[in-house]
């Protein structure tokens, strides 16, 4: 008998269903027929305990397929305010809970530091620890239609090419104006994540 074939792993993000706690997010998802689930970094303190995630992983048989660092507007002191530290703590969350995926974001421009550490601290990540750590894409900031600003050093595919795992969110896609295929052509060695949504792109 010869194994079926091997495709994506699709798991759902537990900020899809912010604010209800994991102790109810776990069983939706598992009932809903997901296998995996990305679980995003917040306030809850559930969403930072390593226990309590295998717990709720074991007894809903979903596999922790990434782990989402507390880089939103809303988890900004979360773990800190430094975000290398946050990837720090995600990695060490990660290897706990048995996720191979650690989802950031990319630095802010005036975040100088974090953007030297991109380009020397992230690639000797690799000499550390089995779990990758993926860069996410971002999208400008637009009021009426119109581009406002870009307040992210990473924002067209030759910046998001420097990095060796990239995650591919759709919707900041759409909101950038970038083409999926271009993005799928040019980056597939490098995608480890996709973040898919149906944003029509109005922000």
């Amino acid at each position: 008998m010869t194994e079926p074939a091997r495709g994506p792993r699709i798991a759902c993000s537990t900020v899809s269903l912010i604010p209800t706690p994991l102790h109810d997010v776990f069983p939706l998802l598992a009932e809903t027929g997901f296998g995996s689930v990305e679980v995003m970094i917040t306030k809850d303190p559930d969403t930072r305990d390593a226990r309590r995630l295998h717990e709720l992983a074991v007894e809903h048989a979903l596999a922790i397929a990434a782990i989402h660092a507390p880089f939103l507007l809303m988890t900004r002191t979360v773990w800190g305010t430094d975000p290398v530290g946050k990837i720090d703590r995600a990695l060490e969350l990660a290897e706990s809970v048995g996720a191979p995926l650690v989802v950031v974001h990319p630095p802010y421009r005036w975040q100088t530091a974090y953007r030297a550490w991109t380009r020397e601290g992230l690639p000797a990540l690799r000499e550390r620890t089995e779990v990758h750590v993926a860069v996410e894409n971002m999208f400008p900031v637009r009021v009426r239609g119109r581009r406002v600003a870009a307040f992210h050093s990473v924002r067209t595919l030759e910046d998001l090419e420097a990095f060796d795992h990239v995650v591919l969110d759709t919707s900041h896609a759409a909101v950038a104006g970038l083409d999926l295929l271009e993005i799928l052509a040019r980056l597939r060695t490098r995608l480890a994540h996709v973040h898919l949504s149906n944003n029509a792109g109005k922000g």
